[in-house]
């Protein structure tokens, strides 16, 4: 791999403050507080609770339909909570749409192939400057920092992004996201698709990118990837945080891995009937 992405200006921020720094924030970067959510009838998030530091690096683990993905869709602003808070540099994020919290410097990378199929891989990683199209200048040097970083994308602008491979597409998605610049970075499955030689590269990009100051808030499946790259960790079962701790604590916990790797809900799990939501 190349070298690693420089620290850039994020551009705009939130309104009416400053840019979010480790330096002017005691408080964590990202509150969340007593969130419930529901498609419909069906609620899947049930008083849910969790903070991210300033550069922190926090772990969403748990089972399949636990809402783990809902809960990101959520702190990005693409589901509405039907109760709680969502914080953010120490300000309440509800009237903010999901495109101004991408522009104040949180980027999600959605789970699966989180590509534009049909547009090139030049495009697709354009889309990741949307927030500053308009500066030419800006987009050309985020993208070339980006191209430095993975070299196998600069050999495949031209191609369209739908014939990648798998691990391919996860990595130009991941190169969107850097584009942005983003102070807080929301991943879904980070490991989907990957394999391991690539898994390693992107983990290591990753790392040194929390290194030098942006927070990660990574939903995975994989307890191995958590334990290699966060430092605190959540597990969700059945829409509820039943863990909150060091990431190595959970080894210690038999019952949640269990539940993770064999798909049976450990014991004293939440009763209720909260349906299926990743």
């Amino acid at each position: 791999m190349g070298g690693f992405l420089p620290l850039l200006d994020r551009g705009p921020t939130l309104p009416g403050r400053g840019r979010v720094t480790a330096t002017a924030v005691v408080a964590p970067l990202l509150e969340v507080r007593g969130i419930d959510a529901a498609y419909g009838p069906l609620q899947v998030l049930f008083d849910v609770s969790l903070d991210v530091a300033v550069g922190g690096r926090t772990a969403l683990l748990g089972t399949n339909g636990a809402g783990k993905s809902t809960l990101l869709k959520v702190v990005s602003g693409l589901v509405k909570p039907t109760a709680g808070t969502v914080r953010y540099g120490g300000r309440e994020l509800a009237s903010l749409s999901a495109s101004a919290r991408a522009r104040a410097g949180m980027v999600q990378i959605a789970g699966g192939r989180a590509t534009f199929p049909s547009l090139t891989v030049l495009d697709n990683l354009r889309v990741g400057a949307y927030p500053f199209i308009r500066d030419r200048k800006r987009v050309a040097s985020r993208l070339e920092a980006v191209l430095e970083q993975f070299p196998m994308l600069r050999a495949r602008l031209g191609q369209v992004a739908g014939t990648l491979s798998g691990g391919e597409q996860q990595i130009m998605a991941l190169g969107r996201a850097l584009v942005a610049g983003p102070e807080l970075l929301l991943v879904d499955e980070l490991s989907l698709g990957l394999a391991p030689v690539v898994m390693q590269d992107v983990l290591a990009m990753v790392d040194e990118l929390t290194r030098r100051g942006t927070a990660l808030l990574l939903v995975e499946q994989s307890l191995n990837v958590a334990l290699g790259i966060t430092d605190h960790a959540y597990f969700m079962e059945r829409g509820s945080v039943r863990f909150s701790g060091p990431t190595g604590e959970l080894l210690e916990r038999t019952d949640l891995v269990r539940s993770v790797f064999f798909g049976t809900a450990s014991p004293g799990g939440s009763k209720r009937s909260s349906g299926s939501a990743r």
